[in-house]
């Protein structure tokens, strides 16, 4: 047993003797009128609750700093536990082989915005010489030692490039996203025991004026799995969490995507930070545009190139013309003509060298049993689509008309071609206005969708503030003396509400039933008891209850009931990276609502009518006087006072501790608004069978960065 333990076993059993002969001397000089009756009442209660907390702390103790020394492979399995079931739930994202995701090649990037291997291997040479420590093997081949197709980067990733740096550059709907996905199952799958772990990290979500690098990733990383919050072993540091010591000693690299969605002035601080964040032997991977890594790379001004210092480079390659009409003919329809314009340099085989164009173009142009259906030859009309740019706005408008069309057995969508389109080009906008709330990425989360771009909660608390001061303006000026304290209210209700709604938080998450956190339930059953020795205090000296051991017992015993609910009952948060969809996620959220209502209605329900029984035992008496009747009237009422106090606060607190209120509050504003439709989730679910939106465990996303940009109108 530690020395910190012993202290604490010691404290509390101190007390709680103490507090015993406290609590037996009050009572006693109670029985013979003694004045000093109520400070050993204090006393007694204050010792009780000191022998409580050093209790608490004598069990909790010793098993924190259990968890505290587990091995750090312990976390690493964890997390990659962790990211396995993510990739499990992730079904249609991870689908890498269906007709979706063409396979993806490149070759070594060749216009200096990376390093060659023969400058990475040196600087590889050198960290194993500083470190006194092997540097990593590079097999080389023949040619384009960095060339592959398909999922073969993440072998060419640890055996050709000993410092575990890359930059992959790739256009618009050019498959990075694809590949990234492609990387990372490959190098999961081929991981050993001793191996770190590769994690993509959205970089567009990095707030520049927050945390370091680090932090962030780190609070990311607890984000994935909430036990790397806890403590490392203290070889570490004193008080380090896992997941910063999983990053400083390189058992976590970081794959930074989106980096061309940060802002065009901060992409340079950016890569400046990663540069100084990494250290000699920690690998990183990063992904981003051409045009915005080199905007980044060559600062106008800067006579120096700021590279990613050790990283090779590699760059996405156009699809071939024989693969691209070997996708676009797995489908039905007349594309002989087309076909034979891919691979030349005119507007439609410039616009067709992308797998997000060809996707585009199978989906708009594929034979169904509509009248007249278009033909994909019309994408050959130099005077209508005289450039490829002409020719991606037609496919991406098209797109949204073509999915919610007649199906081939004739039944029409639930939803019209125009509110369907309506209603996603206001999530797209809303999702790029509340970028700068909810971080980067095209995430459609159903228990998010209540938060509030910073423009509209401005516009929000401002009507709030100055509607409510009107109304209190003319109802408080009873007599010209009242004029300055009226203003004075005004103006402190308009600040008070403009503070409280800018600021309230809107953090809402799925529930999965409730259970006791123990850890939290003995402090406030104690507060609890003191409150209710108090109340029955009062009641014995006002002369309401007659002096004993009962009332003390029965109101300590009910108000600690009180407290240990209030803090120890709660619903507990969902499992978000298991195999669910997110109507499954709201069956469960509504459940623990009405759970948790009902819980709380019958607890204070118990615990008020108890307090209420010795008046009603005190009544008795009186039955002779009022009758049965009367009585029982009196009771009936005191109990349906006692239910619905009971749900109202039921219903108050699951409101906050879930999240289907807040989305039902969100369905129904946009709804009578006409942004969405009044059943948004099941639109949502739609979406995702007909290929707009994909699922991403718990939430959906826009299949594709672009479809969401194009339907937000942001350039």
């Amino acid at each position: 047993m530690r020395r910190t333990q012993r202290v604490l076993v010691s404290v509390f059993a101190t007390t709680l003797t103490a507090s015993f002969a406290s609590l037996i001397w009050s009572y006693d000089a109670r029985r013979r009128g003694l004045a000093e009756g109520d400070l050993a009442s204090v006393l007694g209660v204050t010792l009780a609750l000191a022998s409580l907390a050093s209790g608490f702390w004598a069990v909790i103790a010793p098993r924190r700093e259990a968890d505290r020394e587990q091995p750090l492979s312990m976390s690493v399995d964890a997390l990659v536990r962790r990211i396995r079931q993510q990739w499990e739930v992730a079904e249609d994202l991870h689908r890498l082989n269906d007709d979706f995701a063409l396979s993806v090649a490149w070759c070594s990037e060749t216009a200096g915005l990376a390093d060659d291997l023969t400058t990475v291997r040196k600087m590889a040479a050198s960290w194993g010489t500083l470190l006194n420590a092997p540097p990593r093997t590079a097999t080389p081949a023949e040619g384009d030692e960095l060339a592959g197709e398909g999922s073969e980067l993440a072998q060419i990733l640890r055996e050709r490039i000993p410092t575990g740096r890359l930059v992959i550059l790739g256009e618009a709907g050019s498959g990075k996203t694809v590949l990234v996905e492609r990387l990372l199952y490959g190098l999961l799958e081929q991981r050993s025991a001793d191996d770190a772990v590769h994690v993509r990290i959205p970089l567009g979500s990095w707030p520049l004026d927050g945390p370091d690098l680090d932090t962030w990733m780190a609070k990311y990383l607890i984000g994935i799995e909430p036990d790397l919050k806890d403590l490392a072993p203290r070889r570490y540091g004193k008080r380090v969490r896992r997941a910063d010591v999983l990053l400083r000693e390189g058992l976590v690299v970081p794959v930074l995507d989106g980096f061309d969605e940060l802002q065009i002035t901060a992409r340079r601080e950016v890569l400046r930070k990663i540069n100084s964040a990494m250290r000699a032997r920690r690998p990183i991977i990063l992904a981003s545009r051409p045009e915005a890594y080199r905007a980044a790379v060559e600062m106008p001004g800067d006579t120096r190139a700021q590279l990613l210092s050790g990283a090779a480079g590699i760059e996405l390659l156009p699809v071939t013309a024989d693969r691209a009409e070997t996708y676009l003919r797995q489908k039905d329809g007349d594309w002989d003509d087309l076909c034979r314009h891919l691979g030349t340099d005119d507007a439609v085989g410039v616009a067709l060298r992308s797998p997000l164009t060809l996707f585009l173009c199978r989906t708009v142009y594929e034979r169904t049993d509509r009248p007249a259906p278009p033909t994909a030859s019309e994408l050959c009309d130099a005077r209508r689509f005289p450039d490829a740019v002409a020719i991606r706005s037609h496919l991406f408008a098209s797109f949204i008309p073509a999915v919610y069309r007649e199906t081939r057995a004739g039944r029409r969508p639930p939803w019209p071609v125009v509110k369907a389109e309506r209603s996603l080009r206001f999530l797209a906008r809303r999702r790029h206005d509340t970028e700068s709330v909810l971080g980067s990425g095209a995430d459609l989360t159903w228990w998010r969708l209540h938060h509030l771009a910073p423009r509209t909660r401005r516009r929000l608390a401002w009507t709030v503030s100055l509607l409510i001061a009107s109304l209190w303006l003319p109802a408080s000026l009873h007599q010209p003396t009242s004029i300055p304290l009226a203003l004075y209210s005004s103006l402190f209700i308009i600040g008070f509400i403009q503070l409280f709604i800018r600021q309230v938080r809107l953090d809402r998450t799925p529930k999965a039933g409730l259970g006791w956190h123990w850890r939290w339930v003995p402090i406030p059953a104690a507060i609890g008891a003191a409150m209710g020795f108090t109340m029955a205090e009062t009641h014995v000296q006002a002369g309401d209850v007659e002096f004993g051991p009962v009332p003390y017992v029965l109101f300590s015993l009910l108000f600690a009931l009180i407290g240990a609910a209030v803090c120890g009952w709660r619903p507990r948060k969902a499992d978000l990276d298991r195999p669910v969809t997110p109507p499954f996620l709201l069956r469960q959220d509504r459940r623990t609502f009405l759970t948790y209502s009902l819980t709380w209605a019958f607890v204070v329900t118990v615990v008020f009518f108890s307090i209420l029984a010795p008046w009603v035992w005190a009544s008795l008496p009186l039955l002779d006087r009022v009758g049965y009747g009367a009585f029982l009237a009196a009771l009936a009422q005191a109990l349906l006072f006692t239910v619905v106090l009971g749900l109202g606060i039921g219903v108050g607190a699951a409101f906050h501790q879930t999240a289907c209120g807040t989305f039902a509050l969100a369905c129904l504003w946009y709804g009578l608004r006409g942004r969405t439709p009044f059943r948004l989730l099941v639109f949502l679910d739609d979406a995702h069978h007909r290929g707009v939106l994909r699922q991403v465990g718990g939430s959906y996303e826009f299949r594709h960065v672009e479809l969401q940009r194009h339907l937000a109108a942001v350039t």
